[in-house]
């Protein structure tokens, strides 16, 4: 009899470790996850509201050129749908003395595959935006959005604050970003991970 318990209880661990995601699988199953959820925030909610606010027609022309949806602007948020997850996998599993390094690789590789081409303003914002993924990693509780919508604003800042907009607009932009664009994408990967992830290994089990 305790042979048999012994045996189905190796099953079951057996069965749960299966069902456990791979860190590579995760990493993946978060970025789509966050690039749906995003998308949906930014070109459903956040855009149209943009729109809706500027009215100078120099500022809605640039304004639709730059943040309208286009397959370039989808790639380039998947891109930085990867950057979050895979900058808490070498939180996770790499020691102190190696995480500015493999940090800062990362920071290289996302501007080669976000921007088009590598500039100053480009590299700094994906350099901000890899600096905002390890602060809200660093946050928790009501802090944690809170971290994620400042490095938004600063990152956004950081791609706005040299554009043709004026300044009320550059402003709007900047909030717009940070709340439905850059904020989500800092911050999203810690719910998915709390709720998403956690559910399907609920339901798996």
């Amino acid at each position: 009899m305790r042979a048999r318990v012994a045996v189905l209880d190796c099953r079951s661990l057996s069965e749960e470790e299966n069902m456990r995601l791979t860190q590579t699988q995760k990493l993946l199953a978060t970025a789509v996850v966050l690039l749906a959820g995003t998308a949906v925030l930014w070109w459903l909610v956040g855009y149209p509201i943009g729109k809706g606010i500027i009215d100078s027609p120099s500022g809605l022309s640039a304004f639709r050129r730059g943040y309208g949806f286009q397959e370039s602007a989808l790639l380039r948020l998947f891109a930085l749908a990867l950057v979050v997850p895979a900058t808490l996998a070498v939180l996770a599993s790499y020691p102190a003395q190696l995480r500015w390094p493999a940090l800062a690789a990362i920071a290289i590789v996302a501007v080669l595959f976000v921007e088009d081409k590598v500039t100053t303003i480009g590299s700094l914002g994906v350099a901000l935006f890899v600096l905002g993924a390890v602060a809200v990693s660093e946050s928790e509780g009501r802090f944690l959005p809170a971290v994620a919508l400042v490095a938004g604003f600063l990152v956004s800042f950081v791609y706005v604050v040299d554009s043709t907009y004026s300044t009320g607009e550059k402003l709007v932009v900047m909030a717009l970003r940070a709340i439905f664009y850059f904020g989500p994408l800092l911050a999203g990967p810690h719910y998915i991970e709390a709720y998403v992830l956690k559910a399907a290994r609920g339901r798996a089990g």
